[in-house]
């Protein structure tokens, strides 16, 4: 089964400072998973459902986004799922 998360993705000059640091601390920790996704802001964390669950799912969301207006999120600090 595929795996999906629902995630607000920061605009490009931020992810690409972001994607920077994740660089940085992969240089000196050797940790790299997170570069495994962009930087974001996790809506619904990971979740499995078959195949056919995901033109639902595309449908569904882009009804709810193209009636929500824009907004400023400001960002402090960050964090992870434990494994």
């Amino acid at each position: 089964m595929p795996l999906y998360f629902i995630a607000i993705l920061p605009h490009s000059a931020l992810r690409n400072e972001i994607r920077s640091l994740k660089e940085e601390i992969k240089k000196y920790t050797g940790a790299k998973k997170s570069l495994n996704s962009p930087a974001h802001i996790t809506i619904q964390r990971p979740f499995r459902r078959d195949n056919e669950f995901e033109v639902k799912l595309i449908n569904d969301l882009q009804l709810f986004a193209a009636k929500q207006k824009s907004f400023t999120v400001n960002i402090s600090g960050f964090g992870c799922f434990e494994p």
